[in-house]
């Protein structure tokens, strides 16, 4: 049987590479095959339910003429409904999330996912019913695992309960199957207790910004270089040199970043956040530092690259934040007082009650462009005391 892995988001193929890497170890009857040349069009769509992502299987099943008798994954970061997974019996579609895995585990991402395939390939195939879950979880694969904490419960112990081995083999699971599969998880569950107790006491590699012999700049972590695009490195070198500071994109001047260092960049007037960025510098620095935090996730595991991804500075907003939701406090308290006091002529009334509600809105307002202009944004290993320690330029 074969089990096709693919994923629309061109940013995730090396991790869709690394997770069949790992798939392909399973020594047995499911034969895992990569496909990383399919292109959809997700522009315009919306990803709010399974059946969403079903037909995107679907698709790549006619666009690639999958036998109905094989299995069809997509690994990808839309999900629905904070699901890690899920699947469609009849269709043999598979659908698994790459997102937020770090808020449970340290171990790599393709391990993680990996074992959610396994679980949904066995439960796909056996047509494993929602109600046959176990909730709360007992450590096994098909705990339900509403909190999502509990997730890490059947990572470390990799088990099959004998009520479900038996709702399996029931399902049209051979044993061989199953006992191969057996074999394939505890072997994750091996990596996965690795994995989290050597990154528990991780430590970042140097970063390094230097030139090449062509006299083009590029960025190193440890002895690997991060193959940013030009607008990528321009905005991850901008952070570099603004250091734990950050760098607001608005106010780019001579002073915060060195023009000798960037390629192709011969005056001050070249540095404009338009040329790179283009007339919505907001939404375009967004969209570019999720793709750098992306391709940091892919090339080093979502543990290390927790030292290098790009987070904004947010301490003097959330101060100003709870200034204001004090003081929006105490309005809406001096509102609903105002409200009740039936002394109060009733035009006079009327009157304050419109000035503290004007005073509100403003305020709310103020909350809402404080959130849009959350600047500046930093790299999170600048904003380590010892980040000396690791900063090469």
């Amino acid at each position: 049987m074969k089990i096709y892995l693919f994923t629309i988001n061109s940013a995730h193929k090396e991790l869709l590479k690394n997770t069949f890497d790992k798939l392909v170890e399973f020594n047995g009857q499911f034969e895992f095959v990569l496909n990383a040349e399919y292109d959809y069009n997700i522009e315009d769509k919306n990803f709010n339910s399974f059946e969403s992502l079903f037909d995107i299987c679907k698709d790549f099943r006619d666009n690639k003429k999958i036998e109905k008798t094989d299995v069809a994954i997509l690994i990808s970061p839309l999900s629905f409904s904070e699901y890690f997974s899920s699947f469609e019996h009849n269709s043999r579609n598979i659908f698994i999330c790459t997102e937020n895995w770090q808020l449970f585990s340290n171990a790599d991402k393709p391990l993680l996912i990996a074992h959610q395939a396994i679980e949904n390939i066995l439960q796909c195939l056996s047509g494993f019913k929602v109600k046959n879950a176990h909730n709360p979880s007992i450590g096994c694969i098909n705990d339900m695992c509403i909190d999502k904490k509990e997730i890490t419960l059947k990572l470390r112990t990799a088990d099959i309960c004998p009520e479900c081995i038996q709702l399996f083999l029931q399902g049209g699971v051979t044993n061989t199957m199953l006992f191969e599969s057996m074999k394939f998880l505890e072997s994750l569950r091996k990596d996965f207790l690795l994995q989290n107790s050597y990154h528990k006491n991780l430590n970042p590699l140097n970063l390094t910004c230097k030139k090449n012999k062509k006299g083009n700049l590029e960025i190193y972590i440890g002895e690997q270089l991060i193959k940013f695009t030009k607008t990528e490195l321009f905005l991850y070198y901008v952070l570099c040199m603004g250091k734990e500071k950050g760098n607001n994109f608005f106010r780019i001047n001579e002073k915060e970043i060195s023009l000798w260092d960037i390629p192709n960049l011969n005056n001050i007037s070249q540095i404009d956040t338009n040329l790179y960025f283009g007339g919505n510098v907001f939404s375009r620095i967004a969209k570019n530092k999720t793709c750098i935090n992306n391709k940091l996730n892919e090339a080093l595991g979502v543990n290390l690259a927790s030292f290098y991804i790009i987070k904004k500075r947010n301490e003097e907003s959330e101060e100003r934040k709870a200034e204001l939701m004090n003081e929006l406090e105490k309005l809406e308290m001096e509102l609903n007082e105002l409200d009740k006091n039936m002394q109060l002529d009733k035009k006079n009334k009327q009157i304050q009650i419109r000035e503290i509600k004007h005073l509100i809105k403003q305020m709310k307002k103020e909350m809402g462009t404080k959130r849009a202009k959350n600047f500046p944004y930093v790299i999170e290993l600048f904003t380590r005391k010892d980040w000396l320690d690791y900063f090469v330029s």
